[in-house]
């Protein structure tokens, strides 16, 4: 086992711990490859004036009560960690000093890594350069991190990014290059929960590149010197409110008066999803217009679409999600000219389950449904196709998994792709993570640079991996953005597909403009004369309640 690499954090002790403070610093605590060594405080105020500091107070005040989610159980623990471990404070007046301090600079060159969890004054001074391995810091793109996501909501950017950063301190100059970076998809609605939602995801991107420091696996880099935002003046904070905060408080006064018991209609998420089935010819796609629409039954919505064959039969298995129950369950049914008949359910648990990923080996049918409630990946196995089945084998137990596909190349390798969340926000759009795996899933490898994508306009599988016509392998992905679910779909090259490297390239991408009413589409799977894909339907309430 290789040695646990020693850690230093710089924490603003005028700042309260974040939520993605805690989750960063469990993170460190917890791994096997890292060991929290001491904390340097450091004291840097937000520099507001009086009447930006009352209107960022009432915002705080409101977007904290309304759109948080908090770690409480894990602040605890923080707190009984923090107690035991070495604590130094650093003046931030005499930041240059420091050499003088021989009780730190002794510290600071005895510790591997510093982290610095947000950019400040500090990383200006020769103490960054001390520590063995030099020193990272969290860029949310802002001056100061108290905004960190704010312009990204102000303005409705499809993304936010997030860069790790190595400092390069010099005698000379000092400069950035980029270790990293994490593209996530912007929470709108919210300030607050859009600064809380990338500081939760930066932990897995941090994670993530200490792990790969430790393994001496070396990562390209990229020079960059920044050029963060600034931050924003009473007249910005007072647009942002007016601009968020009247669409909101409508949206709940409707809701309220429609449904006063809470009882969330389906036409308020957009819903329902359907499935749109079309021809193919020589072996290639059509347009999407070509396709006939299915409609769900009262109640439902049918997405994730698989379509397989048995004997003279093409079959389409999705998931069945009824709403009055609010879990999905898995149903079949035949495809004759386009068209579905003799619907049944092959698949209904206690739990929710969605994207039936189906395949045959010799007589054998399987299917490995999305079990993400259940914190793990269950295969089951057709004892009579295609009604009856039973469970076969549980993978990855206590993780929660969605979306999970494998594709088989043609060399005889297995390779298994899923959408992982380890985070409070239940988030599987961000990452991709890639497995080895033999046929029978009794040995499974991670990928050395897992998770492989860190972007939500790429990361999530949307349908079975393929080879095209040009015996290029074709991975299938959901484009979200704008804290929207399924902006569209994209088709994406794997170029390199090895268990120490993984590249792929941008192909094809669709968006829901191909019909009207259509405002969102995140599935394909396809046969030799079908495809098959799924689309959700503007209602008459969303033209009213914004998302």
């Amino acid at each position: 086992m290789k040695k646990k690499l020693k850690i230093g954090i710089f924490l603003n002790s005028n700042i309260k711990l974040q939520d993605g403070h805690i989750k960063i610093i469990s993170e460190l605590i917890n791994s096997d490859f890292t060991k929290l060594e001491c904390v340097f405080y450091y004291n840097v105020k937000k520099k507001l004036n009086l009447l930006s500091s009352i209107l960022y107070n009432f915002i705080a005040r409101v977007e904290k009560k309304y759109c948080l989610i908090t770690r409480k159980k894990e602040q605890i623990v923080i707190k009984k960690y923090f107690s035991q471990i070495k604590k130094y404070f650093l003046n931030e007046n005499n930041k240059n000093k420091f050499f003088k301090d021989e009780k730190i600079k002794d510290k600071l060159k005895n510790i591997d890594l510093i982290l610095i969890l947000e950019k400040n004054k500090f990383i200006e001074s020769q103490i960054v350069g001390l520590p063995k391995l030099g020193s990272w810091v969290i860029n949310f793109g802002v001056d100061e991190f108290i905004f960190a996501g704010f312009w990204e909501s102000l303005n409705k950017k499809d993304i936010t990014k997030v860069e790790i950063q190595n400092i390069k301190y010099t005698t000379l100059k000092r400069g950035f290059s980029i270790i990293d970076q994490g593209f996530y998809s912007t929470k709108i609605s919210s300030w607050f929960s859009n600064r809380d939602f990338i500081l939760e995801k930066s932990a897995i991107l941090l994670m993530k590149n200490i792990r790969l420091l430790n393994l001496k696996l070396k990562k390209k880099q990229k020079n960059f010197f920044s050029k963060n935002k600034t931050k924003p003046e009473f007249i910005t904070l007072l647009k942002y409110v007016i601009k968020k905060y009247p669409k909101t408080l409508f949206r709940k006064t409707l809701l309220f008066l429609l449904y006063p018991n809470n009882k969330i209609h389906t036409e308020l998420n957009h819903n329902p999803w359907n499935i749109h089935i079309g021809n193919k010819i020589n072996n290639k796609l059509l347009s999407f217009k070509s396709s006939k629409r299915i409609k769900p039954k009262n109640n439902q919505a049918w997405a994730d679409p698989f379509l397989i064959s048995y004997k003279q039969d093409d079959y389409v298995f999705f998931e069945n999600f009824e709403f009055s129950k609010q879990k999905g369950k898995i149903s079949f049914a035949k495809i004759r000219n386009n068209s579905i008949s003799e619907i049944d359910d092959a698949l209904d648990l206690k739990f929710h389950l969605s994207y039936p990923f189906l395949w045959r080996e010799k007589n054998h049918f399987f299917m490995m449904p999305e079990t993400g409630q259940k914190k793990c990946i269950q295969i089951w196995k057709a004892e009579h196709f295609p009604k009856k089945w039973i469970l076969h084998k549980t993978l990855f137990k206590g993780q929660s998994c969605v979306d999970t596909s494998f594709f088989d190349t043609k060399n005889g390798q297995r390779w298994l792709f899923t959408n992982k969340s380890n985070d409070k926000y239940n988030d599987h759009n961000s990452e991709l993570y890639v497995y080895k795996t033999d046929k029978k899933f009794n040995k499974i490898i991670p990928h050395k640079y897992n998770p492989v994508i860190i972007d939500s306009r790429i990361a999530r599988n949307a349908g079975n991996i393929f080879y095209n016509d040009k015996k290029e392998i074709i991975r299938p992905s959901q484009v979200n953005i704008l804290n929207f679910y399924g902006k569209g779909l994209n088709l994406r090259i794997i170029k390199k597909l090895k268990i120490d490297c993984y590249k792929e390239i941008q192909s094809k991408s669709f968006y829901p403009n191909f019909r009207k009413k259509i405002n969102a589409i995140h599935h394909i799977s396809q046969n030799k004369n079908n495809y098959a894909i799924d689309v959700r339907y503007k209602t008459l309430l969303s033209n009213f309640i914004p998302e």
